[in-house]
């Protein structure tokens, strides 16, 4: 993608941020990178996604079918768990599976725990849909569901 078509979809989206009923998932930065990883000429269009939308309504995601050899599964994780340093723990837990969950509804609790040496996280059985919950977000950007209060931190 051309630098200026980039900003301009950067910009476009972060318009759409005044919806509440719109959400945005940061994690395509592999694919459309010009540096190797951790992708640093990104860090700011997620940063200011991640400003505009806030930890509620961004969601993190492997895109890994879009651009196997760009970067590494555990690489696409530790992107946003070790190297965007403006992301708090709590900011983490929401952007890596929190926020989705609470978009689509989905009950938490129910063992649900996101462990990155374990390779991807079975989450069949938190859909009848039996897909990748960030793709079915997609699926429902123009969903109204409401968000929840913050939760309390747990161990």
């Amino acid at each position: 993608m051309k630098a200026g078509k980039l900003l301009d979809a950067i910009d476009q989206a972060v318009l759409l941020a005044k919806y509440p009923n719109v959400s945005v998932k940061l994690s395509a930065a592999p694919n459309y990178s010009t540096e190797a990883y951790p992708f640093r000429d990104f860090t700011p269009h997620i940063r200011r996604l991640f400003d505009a939308y806030g930890p509620q309504r961004c969601y993190w995601g492997t895109d890994i079918t879009n651009g196997f050899a760009k970067a590494t599964y555990k690489q696409r994780i530790t992107h946003f768990t070790e190297e965007l340093t403006f992301l708090s723990e709590q900011d983490k837990d929401w952007i890596m599976g929190r926020a989705i969950l609470a978009r689509l509804g989905w009950r938490e609790g129910s063992g649900f725990r996101f462990a990155p040496e374990s390779g991807p996280p079975d989450l069949s059985a938190y859909s009848p849909f039996k897909v990748n919950p960030c793709r079915r977000a997609a699926s429902l950007v123009g969903a109204r569901h409401p968000l929840p209060p913050r939760p309390r931190s747990h161990e």
